[in-house]
């Protein structure tokens, strides 16, 4: 049996690895995975944009506001929330 703090270390191993890969991923992919039909591949993506300047996310975001995945939106709008411009403010509102 797995000792609690082995299971936690493991386990905080494998979200740390999920957000490296995440922050790795290239805007070119991101780009295509926004397209992509898997509402997943599209959520993956709108993480990854959280580790992008604002110059370069916000405007990608603002692009995939309508989404036809509620799971998505609500990504996308942690992920404007996160970047703090005035633009992704105006578009939290818009979507509210």
């Amino acid at each position: 049996m797995m000792a609690a703090n082995e299971r936690d270390n493991i386990e905080h191993e494998l979200n740390t690895r999920t957000l490296d890969e995440a922050a790795s991923m290239e805007l070119s992919k991101i780009q295509a995975d926004l397209r992509h039909e898997d509402f997943q591949f599209r959520l993956k993506a709108v993480q990854s944009l959280h580790y992008y300047p604002s110059d370069v996310a916000v405007p990608i975001l603002l692009d995939q506001m309508i989404d036809r995945e509620f799971l998505v939106r609500t990504f996308i709008a942690m992920a404007l929330a996160k970047h703090q411009t005035d633009r992704s403010f105006q578009a939290l509102l818009e979507m509210m």
